[in-house]
């Protein structure tokens, strides 16, 4: 699998708060571009991200961090690829999920580099660490910059944001979902080929991703499980002295990722992956 992944220029407060629109036009100028880059054509729909950031704000939504892919050409600077995460007004700082809350992540750009995307995410408070839950399972919507309006792009955005409360009931099944040690190995071996052609040609053995970085993670659940190889998988791993060691290979690690693109369908395969496990 390929593994480039694009710089990104990354902002997120360990503590949330909502972004006003001078914060956001600051951080993320791609996002208040006023028209399309001029490369795209007569057939390109204008999405403003800046006009549904507002409409979910009037919805209870807040945005509270941001990411915007670097440009690779000046030409395209203030209009490349961004991502938005919004969390419900009411739970800012609070975890109605036991240590998590819901988000909405939304990612758009007005280069022509991408679709309209917005997702259902969740948060988890106690290490800052977004994730996006499987698109299969819960709202998700990509539209094309093609033949819609702004306003249906809204509409659509208010649904999903009203549907992704069913989150919880998974995460919950999740909690009470006890795995063996040799599922829990299974667990990290998939979540390996995600990123990899194989568990061999990775640069660290599963058991390495099985490594807690908080007492609040250490146990047999699947949603301790989870989050311990999700942030591993998504902050990057410690390095595998043992496996370099055994196969005479230089001493490597799991990087993090910073695209993104990479960013999403990672976080979205390893919400799949977890729910394969309560079948």
């Amino acid at each position: 699998m390929n593994t480039f992944q694009v710089p990104t220029r990354y902002m997120m407060r360990s503590a949330a708060v909502e972004l006003s629109r001078e914060e956001l036009s600051a951080r993320v100028p791609s996002a208040f571009a006023e028209k399309a880059h001029e490369d795209t054509t007569s057939r390109y729909s204008f999405f403003p991200t800046a006009t549904v950031i507002e409409a979910l704000r009037d919805s209870g939504w807040a945005p509270v961090s941001v990411q915007e892919q670097t440009a690779r050409e000046e030409g395209r600077k203030g209009f490349q690829k961004h991502l938005v995460r919004f969390h419900r007004r009411s739970e800012i700082n609070t975890t109605p999920l036991g240590d998590s809350r819901i988000e909405l992540v939304m990612m758009n750009s007005h280069d022509g580099g991408c679709a309209f995307r917005l997702y259902a995410g969740v948060f988890r408070q106690v290490c800052s660490n977004g994730l996006v839950v499987s698109d299969a399972t819960y709202g998700a919507v990509s539209i094309r910059h093609t033949h819609r309006t702004i306003e249906e792009v809204i509409t659509t955005s208010q649904k999903i944001a009203g549907d992704s409360g069913r989150i919880g009931d998974s995460i919950e099944s999740f909690r009470q979902r006890t795995l063996t040690d040799e599922e829990k190995l299974n667990f990290a071996s998939r979540a390996l080929t995600l990123r990899y052609d194989s568990v061999e040609e990775s640069p660290v053995y599963p058991a390495k991703l099985l490594e807690p970085v908080r007492l609040a993670d250490q146990g047999n659940s699947l949603w301790q499980t989870f989050n311990v190889v999700q942030e591993r998988m998504m902050r990057g791993s410690r390095p595998d002295r043992l496996k370099a060691l055994r196969e005479g290979r230089r001493l490597g690690r799991v990087r993090k990722i910073t695209g993104l693109d990479s960013q999403l369908a990672m976080n979205r395969d390893l919400w799949e992956l977890a729910a394969s496990y309560l079948n």
